[in-house]
């Protein structure tokens, strides 16, 4: 009976040491987790030390000193604020390379590209090519930043802009301002209308809404083929109900080139009748009349000219031409109607 009451009692003794050995290990356990939390805790409190230092110095203007602060924070928060405001600060410091790879992490394109547009707007064309230059390091998949570094070179150096817009639609063969803009380089930089018209075609054809594409399209093949350029004047005239009366403009001096008198005095008439108040539409008129044998109705609308713009260039044309007119009699053959 005593062996077995020693037995119990040792067997009792073991289970308290055993559970008194869990305890402590437990206790140990939680002062060491809690020793990680604190250490884990205190390292972001200083990463958020240095990436709130480096960025009020940052905003007081002084780069040089944020710089390193700012290098801290990234090593231990890549939060792409962390990485906005280190690139800002390399980028000030003029480490373009440097803040393109920050502000790539950051995903900070629009950022760049903002700088760009603001230094155009204060005509800083330095400054405006730097920063599209940074944003292609950035992002070289965008077309838009091509573009715009071809249209700040297109002036002084058209094979340099060439090579740009080339490369925007070599990234983006849908980018229709890459085409627009390798037309009018063709068009205005080296005198080939003919290289550049499948280029305005092309935009058109991607952005069939823009107004602007489709004028100049309409204007470029009016040269080329006039029944195709008849058919772009008509397509805006039914796009766009403010670009009617431009575009009934183009249609009458169209068919006036063409020698088609009575159906361009009618386009010439549905332009004025439209918009009466612009002056060029009745020098449309008037021209559209002489061609048509119609003096007395061309020196009607010449005059008109005149009244709407007394002292322009338009008025004067239209002084010369009333004084070489003859003065007709008898009523005009071509009616106007529609």
């Amino acid at each position: 009976m005593k062996w077995l009451s020693l037995v119990l009692v040792g067997v009792f003794a073991l289970m308290l040491f055993i559970r008194r050995g869990l305890l402590l290990w437990d206790a140990v356990g939680l002062v060491v987790a809690d020793t990680a939390d604190v250490t884990a805790l205190t390292a972001w409190g200083e990463c958020q030390q240095a990436h709130q230092t480096g960025r009020a110095l940052l905003l007081d203007g002084d780069f040089e000193m944020a710089l390193p602060y700012l290098h801290t924070a990234v090593t231990c928060d890549a939060d792409r604020w962390t990485w906005f405001d280190l690139g800002r600060a390399q980028y000030a410091l003029g480490q373009d390379e440097a803040a393109a790879q920050s502000w790539q992490k950051a995903d900070a394109y629009g950022y760049a590209a903002r700088l760009a547009t603001h230094a155009g707007q204060r005509e800083d064309w330095a400054e405006a090519q730097r920063a599209w230059e940074t944003a292609v390091l950035i992002d070289p998949q965008q077309g838009q930043a091509y573009v715009q570094l071809g249209r700040l070179l297109q002036e002084n150096d058209p094979a340099q802009a060439q090579q740009f817009y080339e490369q925007a639609v070599a990234v983006n063969a849908d980018f229709a301002p890459a085409y627009y803009a390798l037309a009018n380089l063709h068009l205005r930089q080296f005198q080939s209308p003919e290289r550049a018209l499948p280029y305005f075609e092309q935009a058109h054809r991607l952005a069939p809404q823009n107004i602007e594409y489709l004028v100049v399209l309409a204007r470029q093949m009016g040269g080329v083929d006039p029944a195709q350029a008849m058919a772009y004047w008509q397509e805006l005239a039914d796009l766009a109900e403010r670009q009617r009366p431009l575009a009934y403009y183009e249609m009458g001096n169209l068919m006036t080139r063409q020698g088609e008198a009575a159906t361009a005095v009618n386009y010439q008439q549905m332009a004025v009748e439209l918009r009466p108040e612009n002056a060029e539409f009745w020098q449309g008129l008037a021209q559209a009349y002489e061609a048509a044998g119609c003096p007395a109705e061309a020196r009607e609308a010449y005059e008109q000219v005149i009244t709407l713009q007394p002292d322009s260039q338009p008025a004067r044309n239209a002084e010369e031409r009333l004084a070489e007119l003859e003065r007709g009699e008898g009523e005009c053959s071509v009616t106007g109607e529609r």
